[in-house]
């Protein structure tokens, strides 16, 4: 049975799509946005802010060097007390984001996956860290994990503190996903399996 189990899994690891990358980088530096669409590794995100707000995308070039130049901005409506809501194509089973700011006020990061769209379905999963009142060049992680994620909520703010009420304002960039393996993957582990298995029979029998 262990036999079994490692052969499939080997299968599906080595046919799995790669993780996909989500750095805003090739973005115009923009506002007034309402969806933002990248693909990348054949996995599709689209963002876009559980209200309906705009945001936009910034030049942050020297901010946090592992950033490059471009970020996800809430700053056209930072005050709103809403979520950014990043809808995947197919469903992933990891993600990770980054978050950062100016500093000057205490924030929290929040991450939070779905099961379906738009942030609804089961919660699966969420994560929040303390960023406090740093400012760049520091910066904070959240990640969230389990199967079948097919959309994450997440902002970056002062929300929680009474005395500051920006709860989105935080920039937010290197959004990172793992992939679920198709079902034709643990399709063609089982086949490998079974093919390697008659091989041996045939051996067995002198064949």
């Amino acid at each position: 049975m262990r036999g079994f189990t490692t052969v499939v899994a080997w299968c599906g690891l080595l046919i799995a799509a790669d993780a996909a990358f989500f750095g805003f980088e090739g973005e115009a530096e923009v506002g007034g946005l309402t969806s933002l669409v990248q693909t990348d590794s054949g996995l599709t995100l689209t963002i876009s802010r559980s209200t309906g707000l705009t945001f936009g995308i910034q030049d942050v070039q020297g901010f946090v060097p592992s950033w490059g130049n471009r970020a996800l901005s809430p700053f056209a409506n930072s005050s709103a007390n809403d979520y950014f809501v990043g809808n995947f194509s197919s469903a992933v089973s990891y993600v990770t984001l980054r978050g950062g700011d100016g500093g000057g006020d205490p924030d929290i990061l929040e991450l939070e996956a779905y099961s379906g769209l738009d942030g609804t379905g089961t919660l699966i999963d969420l994560d929040s860290a303390d960023y406090g009142t740093n400012g760049f060049p520091a910066d904070i992680g959240v990640s969230v994990a389990g199967a079948g994620i097919q959309s994450i909520r997440f902002r970056g703010g002062s929300g929680h503190d009474p005395n500051w009420q920006y709860p989105n304002s935080m920039y937010i960039d290197n959004i990172t996903t793992t992939p679920v393996p198709e079902p034709v993957t643990l399709g063609l582990g089982i086949g490998a399996l079974a093919a390697a298995a008659r091989r041996r029979r045939g051996s067995a029998a002198g064949i």
